[in-house]
């Protein structure tokens, strides 16, 4: 009971800073679905137009300027939002770098730190892709899992805001280019 006496200012801080945790933890956004892994190595996800529709709002309030490039590059990424990799991924091809792993899998450890709502979920490779495709045409690559595509379009425009040109995102060449041919209807009427 001394113990308790003593320590009382440190046990009533501790446990300010615990409510403090689980009331921030309490105002993540819940995602939209529930996302499984399938015993074939793919996730249950089916994402589509209207799920790349509600993360726009998301970029515009936050990114507003990178709002049009994100929807190209998800564009061209995802064959208008009808590619396997999109629909299983969320992601606008994003690629788990050789050598990488979880958490991160190559990317931004200070974007999923600080939003651990959009943490990347695991990976699927090309291989089990074509178990859902047959007419996948990828080579041996491995893609990021997001649990949802606000996520995938929030981090695509974070890592544009924080320099990054966008003809490294598509390996350099004529990427930007091809890029800017792309449609951004969704992003000029969000």
């Amino acid at each position: 009971m001394e113990f308790l006496k003593k320590h009382k200012k440190v046990f009533i801080v501790a446990g300010v800073a615990l409510l403090v945790v689980i009331l921030a933890c309490a105002s993540i956004p819940i995602v939209r679905r529930e996302i499984r892994l399938r015993s074939n190595g793919t996730y249950d996800n089916n994402f589509d137009i209207g799920d790349f529709e509600d993360a726009m709002k998301v970029v515009k309030k936050n990114y507003p300027q990178w709002a049009q490039l994100v929807e190209q590059v998800y564009r061209l990424e995802s064959g208008n939002f009808t590619s396997t990799q999109y629909k299983q991924t969320g992601t606008a091809g994003m690629m788990v770098p050789a050598g990488a792993g979880w958490p991160f899998y190559g990317w931004s450890k200070l974007f999923f730190s600080t939003h651990p709502h959009y943490a990347p979920l695991g990976s699927v490779d090309d291989t089990n892709l074509k178990t859902l495709d047959p007419n996948w045409q990828g080579g041996k690559k491995i893609f990021v899992v997001l649990p949802s595509v606000e996520a995938g379009a929030m981090f695509l425009a974070y890592w544009l805001n924080a320099g990054n040109p966008v003809s490294s995102w598509g390996g350099g060449g004529d990427y930007a280019n091809v890029v800017a041919q792309q449609a951004t209807t969704i992003a000029d009427n969000t």
